[in-house]
This record gives structure tokens, C-alpha cells and sequence, in this order.
């Protein structure tokens, strides 16, 4: 006979076991499935990654495991990383979405190479020019750590910085050798200069010096006798700043006047008809006024001889002298041009040169003429260095007088309005 209560108790107790076992496969399930939503599910992705300034990212750098394909939300292929900084970034990977961050980095210093570089002393040179290949994702500045020194003249190391936006440096060794100046001042001065007996002799006008730096110009005319006929020596020397020196001599030959000629202001009349007959043979009708000018000038430039003397307080004397002798000095050449142009009807004006505070003073005379388009300069006198300074405006002149010792500065408030 079965026991009823027993038989009950033992059901109660299968039936609680069962519904324990059920309890705990469904615990284990959710536990699995969960388990697997995370990590075949959620935790795919890293959410955070770090790359350096300049890479190009895909949506595959932030997979870390699973299924599914992964891709970026708004649908670029790559991310550039352009910036230095933390980016939230939008990952899509199987039925998910993640916010991800982007951390972009600049750890990288510049890099650059080093360029050596010869120069002369007269050059010099830009930062940019002592190092190449530069090259870093980021702007980069660039400075001098020791500054080129341009007086030395042995090979220098030259460290410069080059810095990028985010602080990374790199420090490029160069070196620069300056090379010296070894060429001496050229001299260009005439070989002889003729000056009569009590004359004078203006050395600077007639001696033109070429270099590369500034120099400075000795002339010992001690030797000089002007009250006494002979031939003498005047030495000229021209030393630049780096001590490069060059010579030439001169020699000055003081000579008796062989026709002394006195032409009184009432003698007008004989330099109008000796400059009547040489027009005659120089110009014509045909001639524009500029043409004429021109066989004026050409004919005082190469005819008359630089003797250094003139008579300064007679100008009808010097242009007889010019006319007839063909030697003299500037004021002979400007008055000898004077009464050649009056007598072609060209107007022309006496002008003068004005000495400045820093300039040994010589006296300079030339000619201003008006050939139809306002006054203008013309300097007939022959220049040792072959200028021609025929019809020049004043800013020209200028400009070769202040390279030249001021030898034809003027003052202009003295004279009409030159072009």
C-alpha cells in the first residue's frame, strides 16, 4: 500500500528541483547571452584611439573584435587627423552605433637637413638659404640660435631652431665661410696732366676710383712746384677698409704759356666770328636744335686739351683760348661752349658748382641749354672715366655726382627751374 503523504512529499521535492533546474538554465542563458551581446555585440569597438598629427584613419582602426562589417557614420572612407586635439568620431559596427574619440598627437620633431654655404663679402644671406628638405606636418618656425657674423672671415657653425606648432624642436648645424676682399681700388687718373705756370690743378675732378667697399684716397702733390716750370710726380693711392691698396702716378708738367692772349670784353666781336666759322663747318639749317647741340658738345669734349688752369674772372678770354689754343680747364670748356651755342641760338646759362661741408672744395663750371624741353645740364669737360653728360636731367646728375665726391652739386634756388 503506497504511503499518500510520502508519495506527495516526494513529488513536491522533483517538482522544486525542476523548477530550480529551469531557474538556473534560464540564469546561465541570459548570462551567455549577455555575455555575448557584449562581446560579440557592444564591445567591438575601442573607444578610444591615439594616432599621430598627419596619419589618415579608417573605421577599421577602432574595430576590436567581432562581426560585422564597421564603418564611419557619415560615411567618408578616411579620417584625416589635421588638427592636434581630442575628436568625438561616430563608429557603426554590425546593428551598433559608438561614439568614439579620436586623441591626435604631435610628438614628431621637424627634420630638415643642413646646407654649407660660401659667400662673398659682399653678399649675405637669408636663414631659409642654411638648411633644405624641411619637412613636418605642422607649421614650423624657424630662428638663428648664434648669429652670422659678417667681419669674420673663418668657417662659422651656424645652429638654427626649427620649432613646429606643438613645441617639438630639431636643431640644424650649418656652416658659412666668408670669403675676403684681396682686390685692390682701381685708379683711373690721367697719366699727365699740362697746367701752366701759376695755374691750378684740381686732382679730384680728373681721378675717378673703383672697388667693392668703401676706401679712402691719398694724393702727395708735395713734389708739386706750379711757379716753376718742370715735370713732377703726383702719387695717387686708394686703400679700401680691408687694407687692399693700389697706386699710380701722375705726372704733372708745368709749362711756360707760349701765346699770352688778351681779349678784352670789347673784343666780343673776335670769339662771335671765330665761333661763326666753326658753326659753319660743325651744324647747318637742316639741324634741330638738339643736333646742333650735339656737334657742339662732341667738338669741346674732344677737341679742347684738360690743361687744369684758366682764368676764371675772363670768360671771352678762356672761350679764345678754347676757340683758338683748344686747351684749358672746365671753365674753358664752358665758355667756349657758351659762345658756340649763343651763336647756333641755343639758349644756355652759366652754373656753377657748390661745395658741400664733407668735400674739398674745387671749383666745377658747365652749362645748362634749353633745346625745347626746359633747362638741362651740359658738361662738355672731358671725365676721365668717359661719362658723357650731355642734356641730363638734374636727378641724373645727382645721382652720378653723389658717387662721384659731389663734383657737380649746385644750388638749385640759384638758377631756373632745371628738368
Amino acid at each position: 500500500m503506497v504511503n499518500i503523504k510520502q508519495f506527495l512529499l516526494d513529488n513536491f521535492i522533483e517538482k522544486s528541483k525542476l523548477k530550480k533546474n529551469i531557474l538556473l538554465f534560464i540564469v546561465i542563458s541570459i548570462g551567455c547571452f549577455c555575455t555575448a551581446f557584449y562581446y560579440l555585440g557592444y564591445d567591438t569597438v575601442c573607444i578610444t584611439r591615439t594616432v599621430e598629427l598627419g596619419d589618415e584613419v579608417t573605421a577599421s582602426f577602432f574595430e576590436k573584435r567581432g562581426f560585422g562589417e564597421i564603418s564611419f557614420v557619415d560615411e567618408i572612407e578616411t579620417y584625416e587627423a589635421s588638427n592636434v586635439g581630442e575628436f568625438e568620431i561616430m563608429i557603426k559596427k554590425g546593428f551598433f552605433t559608438h561614439i568614439c574619440t579620436l586623441v591626435v598627437e604631435d610628438t614628431i620633431a621637424p627634420s630638415a637637413s643642413s646646407v654649407d654655404i660660401v659667400i662673398s663679402f659682399l653678399d649675405s644671406v637669408t636663414i631659409e638659404e642654411l638648411f633644405d628638405d624641411l619637412d613636418d606636418v605642422a607649421t614650423v618656425t624657424y630662428s638663428f640660435i648664434n648669429e652670422i657674423d659678417y667681419s669674420s672671415y673663418e668657417k662659422q657653425e651656424i645652429n638654427i631652431s626649427l620649432i613646429d606648432e606643438s613645441g617639438n624642436e630639431t636643431i640644424v648645424t650649418s656652416f658659412i665661410t666668408i670669403t675676403a676682399d684681396t682686390t685692390a681700388p682701381i685708379i683711373d687718373a690721367p697719366e699727365k696732366i699740362s697746367v701752366y705756370v701759376g695755374g691750378s690743378i684740381s686732382y679730384l675732378s680728373q681721378i675717378t676710383i673703383t672697388d667693392d667697399s668703401d676706401y679712402e684716397l691719398d694724393i702727395d702733390n708735395s713734389k708739386v712746384n706750379l711757379n716753376s716750370v718742370g715735370t713732377y710726380e703726383v702719387l695717387v693711392t686708394a686703400t679700401d677698409v680691408l687694407g687692399n691698396s693700389s697706386t699710380q702716378t701722375i705726372n704733372v708738367i708745368v709749362e711756360e704759356e707760349e701765346i699770352a692772349s688778351s681779349i678784352e670784353e670789347s673784343d666780343y666781336e673776335v670769339i662771335q666770328n671765330l665761333a661763326d666759322e666753326l658753326l659753319s663747318e660743325l651744324i647747318d639749317d637742316s639741324m634741330s636744335l638738339t643736333e646742333k647741340a650735339s656737334a657742339i658738345y662732341y667738338w669741346c669734349r674732344n677737341s679742347i686739351k684738360y690743361t687744369g688752369s684758366s682764368d676764371k674772372t675772363d670768360w671771352i678770354k678762356e672761350a679764345y683760348d678754347g676757340l683758338v689754343y683748344q686747351s684749358g680747364d672746365c671753365f674753358t670748356y664752358a665758355s667756349t661752349a657758351k659762345i658756340l651755342l649763343t651763336q647756333a641760338g641755343i639758349p644756355n646759362l652759366d652754373i656753377e658748382r657748390t661745395p658741400t661741408e664733407t668735400t674739398t672744395y674745387y671749383s666745377h663750371y658747365w652749362n645748362l641749354v634749353d633745346v625745347g624741353n626746359g633747362w638741362v645740364h651740359f658738361d662738355s669737360t672731358y671725365r676721365s672715366d668717359g661719362t658723357i653728360i650731355f642734356l641730363w636731367d638734374t636727378e641724373t646728375l645727382l645721382e652720378y655726382s653723389d658717387s662721384h665726391n659731389y663734383c657737380h652739386n649746385f644750388t638749385a634756388s640759384d638758377y631756373p627751374t632745371i628738368n
